[in-house]
């Protein structure tokens, strides 16, 4: 038997490789990115931000797990933990933190220890507080 090829609407032999295909995907990203920014509570979203910030200072690397358990500590709560994806996007074109090429499993149970992504802070300044 032969292996099945994925083609795309457009003729590409997959749709990673179709530039129609990663654009739609990227819009449907960026729509589900600001559907979930702005059913986020804008003070636990300001908050967020605050806490990310403050990890960045505190830390070499963290993840987001690690945000939603600061986060957890308080008053503060979401009814979609998506949230924080807008954020971390945030904090990154802000300078605070980047993308690291490490993943470990994430700490969240209803994640079920899957990959979560390592940010590498940007602005840790190596003091204890």
């Amino acid at each position: 038997m032969g292996q099945l090829t994925a083609i795309c609407e457009h003729g590409y032999s997959t749709p990673k490789g179709c530039p129609f295909c990663r654009r739609q995907g990227i819009a449907a990203r960026e729509d589900a990115e600001r559907q979930v920014r702005e059913h986020a509570d804008g003070v636990w979203y300001h908050m967020a931000e605050i806490t990310v910030k403050r990890l960045a200072t505190e830390r070499t690397c963290f993840t987001a797990d690690d945000v939603l358990h600061e986060l957890n500590k308080t008053a503060f709560k979401t009814g979609d933990n998506r949230a924080l994806g807008p954020i971390m996007k945030l904090a990154a074109l802000n300078g605070w933190i980047k993308k690291s090429d490490q993943f470990t499993e994430s700490t969240n149970k209803n994640k079920h220890q899957s990959p979560t992504r390592v940010w590498e802070s940007l602005i840790f300044d190596g003091r204890l507080f």
